[in-house]
């Protein structure tokens, strides 16, 4: 055990007969103070005046037996010894060994506990408590968040001469009182400033006692005569890269324990959420004669302004759901402009979403707890779901990509509960207000198969459709001032077609490339008797011909900083994002249902570059028509529009 002594025998003192000298042993860092005085000789007691003056004949022999030993200090007065053992540092390292942190609410400091300071006692003449971390620092005048390094020193506390090795730290914090009408602050107290989470190295710094045996010079350099301890352990938490901005601080038991968790006093800032959009990510496998690409869609990309860690690092962004497995329809009227709610697009005849929410829809969240919100802090308890927050170094922005498994539903809405999460701080502390989002569309899964047989292309796409859209008839017309019931009508129902494109060999671009020609399109989803036939190269003059109407590709967003910046409205997450997505887990392919299957012949492209490309389109009608004749009469018909809602590409090769 450190500081632990051993000696060799009991150092008692010893005399030497013949040289006539008395050696006292003084273990390292020891004072010991004696007193010592000449005693008179027993033959000559009734010489000296003292004994005469007592009273009685017993005490005449006490007072002459004290003499003759020594210990009469009117007869031979005494003198002081003191001997030391003087060492330049401390004998050993001083150490925490089980420390703890209180911090009241909305406190800028904290109170360091310790059942054990184990140093060396004699030889330590005071300590203090010496701290350092790192944290990260969002300042809007700068481009970007920095880490920087924090320390401190806490008071030091004086140990009396001999102080014993092992001892609570309050106990050394109380015995340094000594005015209780001029309180000061405790030794054992961390000033901050602010109410923020931190991750902070405790060290005990342990200076010798001796300080006057020592040369000024000596005593000049710090680390010639103290003892620096090691970190003081703590809960292990799993630690992030230094350079890794957002990254979540979670206690793990596999964990770094080598710091102190000083937990957020106060809730973080709200969230300022500039922008919600919808992302999507890609898999590409390739086989003997195949190949297989698959849109995972269902996530959306929550854009966040600065300033970032306002309580603290690790500091994430937390969805709020009613609770764990909890339906929407049990969702009180009072609670539900406070949580995250999805449903049904009303143009759309689709499938049913989940009406249950749980932690589990959420597949990139790290954490998840049972909280109360800041707005109903004496209601129930709701389930805050934390995401980890991204920089982005182009737009300088934060940003959060939330996945999410509402069901089967086609292109349901969300609405978004988002707080501010600091998972390490007081639990009345841990998020902000609610900030509810605008509503936004998550898009659904797509996996196309391709497979050559010879000079045939076979195509399969899975994924959800629609049953119907806006255009189902009699809900709609096909014309602006009549219907007619008999012929084919339109469901409203999605589009695919396939297409093969070619480029000029001489151009290496993705400009260069052109449609050749479409080898196959058809309307998907319920039966094909309830689709009307959209053959390749039919009315090539038709509606589908028109030019359709390009939705607005951007946004521009006012940031704290005074600047603007334009966020796009949908995002391809990049491939450091997907791989970093790759553990989230998916529906299984041969779960999806099958949307369109088609076998074609491969046309000539005449030795030129050749693609694939699969296209999906959302069809509505405009305010557009063209004259159309049936029969005598002459009617207008309504131009439909067709919206790009997925495409994927198969390289053919030259």
């Amino acid at each position: 055990m450190p500081c632990k002594e051993a000696f060799v025998d009991d150092g008692a003192p010893k005399w030497d007969e013949n040289e006539r000298t008395l050696t006292f042993f003084v273990a390292k860092g020891r004072i010991v103070r004696l007193l010592y005085s000449s005693f008179a000789d027993p033959h000559l007691i009734e010489t000296f005046g003292v004994p005469h003056w007592t009273l009685s004949m017993a005490e005449r022999k006490f007072v002459s037996g004290m003499a003759v030993m020594g210990a009469n200090w009117l007869l031979t007065p005494f003198r002081n010894l003191v001997m030391v053992h003087a060492t330049q540092q401390p004998v050993c390292l001083p150490e925490l060994v089980t420390l703890s942190n209180f911090r009241d609410p909305g406190s800028k400091f904290t109170d360091l506990h310790s059942r054990i300071v184990r140093l060396h006692g004699p030889s330590t003449g005071k300590f203090e408590i010496e701290a350092d971390w790192h944290e990260w620092i969002d300042d809007l005048s700068k481009p970007a968040p920095e880490r920087i390094i924090g320390k401190g020193q806490l008071g030091e506390i004086q140990l009396s001469e001999n102080h014993e090795n092992e001892f609570n730290l309050d106990d050394a914090v109380n015995s340094q009182i000594h005015d209780l009408a001029r309180p000061r602050a405790p030794a054992n107290r961390h000033e901050f400033g602010d109410t923020k989470f931190r991750l902070i190295h405790y060290r005990v710094r342990a200076t010798t006692r001796f300080r006057e045996y020592l040369s000024p010079s000596l005593y000049a350099h710090r680390d010639r005569v103290t003892r620096l301890g090691p970190v003081a352990t703590g809960a292990p938490v799993k630690l992030a890269a230094d350079d890794d901005a957002g990254a979540p601080v979670l206690t793990d038991p596999a964990g770094d324990t080598g710091q102190t968790l000083v937990l957020a006093s106060a809730p973080p800032d709200d969230p300022r959420v500039l922008y919600v959009v919808p992302t999507f990510r890609w898999t590409r496998t390739s086989s003997a004669g195949g190949q297989q690409v698959t849109r995972i869609g269902n996530g959306l990309r929550v854009w966040l302004d600065r300033p970032w860690f306002s309580s603290g690092d690790g500091e994430l962004l937390g969805v709020v759901i009613f609770g764990e497995n909890a339906r929407f329809t049990d969702i009180p009227a009072k609670m539900q402009p406070v949580v995250t709610q999805w449903g049904l697009d009303p143009l759309w005849d689709t499938d049913l979403p989940k009406t249950k929410t749980s932690a589990g829809d959420f597949a990139a969240r790290v954490i998840s707890e049972q909280l109360r919100l800041q707005e109903h802090s004496d209601g129930g308890f709701v389930e805050v779901i934390g995401h980890r927050v991204h920089w982005d170094t182009d737009r300088h922005l934060w940003y959060c990509d939330i996945e999410l498994d509402p069901g089967v539903a086609y292109t349901p809405f969300v609405r978004l509960a988002l707080v501010r999460y600091q998972p390490n701080a007081l639990s009345s502390a841990k998020i902000s207000k609610v900030v509810i989002t605008e509503f936004s569309q998550v898009l659904p899964r797509r996996s196309a198969t391709l497979k050559m047989t010879g000079n045939k292309i076979g195509l399969k796409l899975t994924g959800k459709v629609p049953h119907f859209g806006p255009m189902k008839f009699p809900v709609d017309s096909e014309y602006t001032n009549i219907s007619f019931i008999t012929g084919a009508h339109e469901t409203g129902r999605n589009r695919v077609e396939l297409v093969i494109q070619t480029r000029d060999p001489e151009i290496d671009s993705d400009l260069a490339w052109r449609d050749q020609s479409v080898l196959a399109s058809a309307i998907v989803g319920g039966d094909a008797s309830d689709n009307p036939l959209v053959a390749p190269g039919i009315n090539p003059g038709g509606i589908f011909a028109l030019p359709a109407a390009a939705a607005p590709g951007m946004r521009t967003v006012e940031l704290r900083a005074g600047i603007a910046v334009a966020l796009s409205s949908s995002l391809d997450l990049s491939a450091a994002t997907n791989a970093a997505l790759e553990h989230v887990g998916r529906l299984p392919g041969f779960l999806d249902p099958e949307i369109w299957s088609v076998s074609v012949p491969l046309p000539d492209t005449a030795g030129k570059p050749a693609r694939l490309m699969l296209r999906e389109f959302e069809r509505y009608y405009t305010d557009n028509t063209v004259p159309e004749r049936r029969g005598n009469a002459v009617f207008n018909r309504r131009v439909i529009e067709e919206r790009l809602v997925y495409a994927a590409l198969f390289e053919m090769g030259g």
